[in-house]
């Protein structure tokens, strides 16, 4: 009879789903891609960043505008893109237009690039697939 109680009493607590863990406080949620920002200071990261980005990103940009008496620098904290084949480029302007700044890939980080004007344009790229851990960076005006 004792058994058969305990048996019982497992079997409900066994039945009761486990509560999800809270994500962590201090994980940011990533950048949308196609954002328009417009403060002196900020962050941008890749899709999906701290976790691995998606495979087949195709049209993924991002653009900086700062009042027109101020020009751009851009801080490449990490960089982890699949060399070769996963891309960022930055551009002195509006869109993939304008003149580029550069182009990333591979593993980088701890760097600065600035722009001319008080625009700068980023597009992402993935192939369809190996993916890794994507980009963080931020700016400032100057």
């Amino acid at each position: 009879k004792i058994l058969w109680g305990l048996f019982c009493i497992l079997a409900v607590i066994s039945a009761i789903p486990a509560k999800k863990a809270a994500p962590p406080e201090h994980v940011l949620p990533f950048t949308e891609c196609g954002e328009v920002f417009t403060s002196s200071t900020g962050e941008v990261t890749s899709p999906g960043y701290p976790g691995d980005y998606p495979n087949n990103i195709r049209d993924c940009g991002y653009l900086i505008t700062v009042p027109e008496d101020q020009a751009i620098v851009l801080y490449f904290h990490f960089i982890d893109l699949e060399p070769g084949y996963d891309y960022i480029n930055v551009y002195d302007g509006t869109d993939d237009l304008a003149p580029s700044i550069n182009e990333f890939t591979g593993s980088l980080g701890n760097f600065a690039i600035g722009s001319t004007g008080n625009n700068m344009y980023i597009t992402f790229r993935s192939d369809y697939i190996n993916v890794r851990s994507g980009f963080r960076a931020t700016w400032t005006t100057v």
